[in-house]
């Protein structure tokens, strides 16, 4: 049995078999799949210190498989192409093929989900007025033997190698194995487009009322697709004819080097309106994760504050941040003045309504021209600057010695 770095020898002058090739392939592909299986990785508990243990993470890569709307096309997501991986130690089989091939083994339990080109997913239209619907996209792997070819095979008993039908591929590849059922049934097909129910009345942020479909046995989560009847209560006239970002909840789990991902974001924001858009100037973290600034709702409110979202799909278990204020101009009637910046109203949260904090989060405060989904799972992190006026001992003061532009430099680490 193949081992994790160990390598077939075809010595000089050796006549080499077909198990010799495939063997040698099959103990490169287990190695590789079972460095990545470590390195991504997380201990085994996140609250007792002493469970420092492995433990397999299941999840994409990067922006792998990350629903986006195909707007105006209508009621379809695009499913990016990339890597996901399952684990499942259960399923390691050797001499794969309907006729045994000696050498032709999947022994790594890291299992890749592939996807080489975006993958159009056909969403069902909207249900009737006053109701809406929560669908689940989900996705498990797909071993195949693939790409059938005609190749001589010898015939023992006619000594002679005849043309013969063969597969030449052992593929991982998702592409176009796309499935529709409906909840509760369990998807068929390696990428499952699963229909919700129809419920009528309001959505609430944790779908308390309406769960999405549960997953199929063995699949991984990448989208709920909110699918809005309009009328009173179901998101107001807002019917659901073409798929937006608001209508996409980002559930997949990224999987990073010890488990752990880290953004940080450099963005400049106007203390002195209240209604002012912060500006993000970089982002520094993995693809597919979508980030946006909102600034303070109201004159009244604390001009310095400002709340960053940052959605790196689905929910988190820890997350930590840090932030500074790198440039600020001094007010002329101030000799000296220091600007802090306090991380606070960190949160794991999930976004809250259609209303209210959807306009806010996506109308004209907003650095970014996107609504995210209500129940979206979402990393929340207020900035607060505060100004402390030091001449002559004098008290903190509120923010109206901050003035234009205010710089925030935010670290934020998270864990699945």
């Amino acid at each position: 049995m193949q081992k994790p770095f160990e390598r077939v020898i075809i010595n000089q002058r050796e006549r080499p078999l077909s198990t010799d090739i495939d063997d040698l392939e099959s103990r490169l592909d287990r190695t590789t799949r079972d460095i990545l299986r470590h390195a991504f990785a997380k201990r085994g508990s996140y609250t007792d210190g002493s469970m420092d243990g492995f433990t397999a993470l299941n999840g994409f890569l990067g922006d792998a498989f990350k629903a986006d709307p195909t707007n105006p096309t209508g009621m379809t997501v695009n499913l990016r192409p990339g890597f996901g991986f399952i684990d499942n130690p259960n399923d390691c089989p050797t001499a794969l093929g309907s006729t045994p091939i000696v050498g032709l083994d999947d022994l790594s339990p890291y299992k890749p989900l592939v996807l080489t080109l975006a993958q159009l997913v056909t969403v069902d239209a909207a249900p009737s007025s006053g109701s809406y619907r929560i669908d689940l996209i989900e996705a498990i792997y797909d071993r195949q033997l693939t790409d059938a070819a005609v190749r001589g095979i010898l015939d023992p008993n006619l000594g002679s190698f005849v043309g013969t039908t063969v597969n030449k591929s052992l593929s991982f590849t998702l592409d176009g194995l796309v499935g529709r059922v409906v909840s509760p049934a369990n998807s068929t097909s390696p990428i499952g487009y699963k229909v919700g129910p129809v419920i009528n009345g309001s959505i609430t942020p944790f779908g308390a009322t309406s769960p999405a479909p549960s997953l199929s046995p063995g699949y991984m989560p990448v989208a709920e697709i909110i699918v809005f009847g309009g009328g009173t209560g179901a998101g107001g006239s807002d019917v659901t004819t073409v798929l937006d970002r608001h209508n996409i909840r980002d559930k997949r789990t990224l999987v990073h080097y010890d488990r752990t991902g880290k953004v940080r974001v450099r963005l400049s924001y106007d203390p002195t309106s209240g209604t002012s858009k912060p500006t993000i100037l970089s982002v520094s973290g993995p693809p597919g994760v979508l980030v946006t600034a909102v600034g303070a709702d109201s004159a009244s409110t604390l001009k310095g504050l400002v709340n960053l979202y940052i959605v790196p799909g689905g929910l988190v278990n820890a997350v930590d941040a840090q932030a500074r204020v790198i440039s600020a101009a001094v007010p002329s009637d101030v000799t000296n003045e220091k600007i802090d910046t306090f991380a606070t109203g960190l949160a794991l949260s999930t976004f809250a309504a259609l209303t209210a904090d959807d306009t806010a989060a996506n109308g004209s405060r907003s650095s970014s021209p996107f609504r995210l989904a209500v129940g979206q799972p979402v990393i929340e992190v207020s900035l607060e600057a505060a100004s402390l006026i030091l001449t002559g001992g004098a008290a903190p003061s509120s923010s109206a010695h901050l003035t234009n532009p205010l710089v925030y430099d935010v670290s934020v680490s998270y864990a699945y």
